[in-house]
């Protein structure tokens, strides 16, 4: 749906959407709101299609460029904002996180609108300012330092955290999360959040659709050989083919950065018959019976704990994170009350 909502005479509320969390996160704010189709707006971000039936627009792709300078007023920008995205005073803004260029564009240009917070992923669970890997790390050092300047410079005192290393002034708004363990670093009176199964219960799947006993392999972001990326598939594949229930068909979601269309010939090639799929694991829930979930870093095995899918980790492709999966492991055996990995 196109967005048409007009400029004049009505508070509109945008959300920045990228993935199927921030999406889920939209409808909360949406429902807790109780907001209605004419006021709100979708803005689609990196490529990713909402599946809710709202007006929705996208910015131009170099509009959300991250040099440093491109992150101040512009008139061109602003004019795109105004001309494109319909945001104008008195608006509210929903964002995924606090480091995108165009929101700082808008908090710094267009102070009279609101701005909040929407949960992302793993970032709105693992950094936390007394604790690795944010503590004693550069960007926890240079946004002291930041902070520091500002308090001196503007008289701001009050400055939150959210995701991994940004700082807000009090006048941020709301943040509308889909766990208690979110952000929890985060003013109390801020945050507002969801019971993220029932939330999730309420995505309508589609009419007639027949559930299958399935098994989701989701992988990380293959090695960049061609090489490299048939034998990590091949190994995970045979691991997920071994270890999954006998009677579960298996589904493979590759990464958003890697060419489905090289993954699907990979596959072809080694004369597989399996299905590929983009779908959010919340989708998929709503339409398979799904009996485990593979999975190594993706914030997907975070969520798939919260529904009550059975995960089964896998060694991450990359080896320098660690101390993430750790942190992830141990929040989703407190989640899902198990014994951590």
């Amino acid at each position: 749906m196109k967005s048409n909502l007009e400029y004049k005479g009505k508070t509109l509320h945008h959300f920045f959407v990228q993935s199927s969390t921030t999406e889920i996160a939209a409808l909360w704010a949406i429902e807790v709101q109780g907001l209605t189709s004419k006021e709100i707006q979708f803005v689609q971000l990196r490529g990713y299609k909402a599946f809710s039936k709202y007006p929705i627009v996208e910015p131009k792709s170099q509009w959300t460029a991250t040099r440093y300078w491109q992150q101040f007023q512009n008139p061109e920008r602003l004019r795109h904002i105004v001309d494109t995205l319909l945001i104008k005073p008195g608006d509210h803004v929903y964002t995924p996180q606090c480091s995108l260029p165009f929101i700082k564009i808008l908090y710094r240009s267009m102070p009279n609108i609101s701005i909040h917070l929407i949960e992302e992923g793993t970032a709105n669970y693992i950094y936390k300012v007394d604790q690795p890997p944010y503590r004693n790390s550069f960007r926890m050092k240079r946004n002291e330092i930041t902070t520091a300047l500002i308090k001196l410079l503007f008289g701001q005192t009050a400055f939150h955290k959210f995701g991994p290393g940004c700082f807000f002034p009090s006048y941020i708004g709301s943040a509308f999360l889909l766990s208690e363990h979110a952000n929890i670093d985060f003013p109390d009176e801020k945050r507002i959040v969801a019971d993220f199964e029932n939330i999730c219960a309420k995505i309508a799947p589609p009419q007639h659709a027949k559930r299958y006993a399935s098994a989701i392999l989701v992988l990380d972001p293959l090695p960049p050989s061609n090489d490299g990326k048939i034998t990590v598939l091949k190994n995970l594949i045979s691991y997920a083919e071994n270890e999954k229930s006998s009677n579960a068909r298996l589904i493979i979601k590759p990464h958003p950065r890697d060419d489905i269309a090289c993954i699907s010939a990979i596959i072809e090639d080694l004369d597989l018959e399996l299905e590929l799929s983009l779908t959010p694991i919340e989708l998929l829930n709503a339409t398979h019976d799904i009996t485990e979930l593979f999975v190594g870093l993706s914030s997907t095995a975070l969520y798939a704990a919260m529904l009550n899918i059975p995960i089964k980790r896998i060694d991450a492709t990359t080896n320098n994170k660690t101390l993430i999966k750790q942190k992830i492991d141990y929040l989703i055996s407190k989640i899902a009350n198990t014994p951590p990995t």
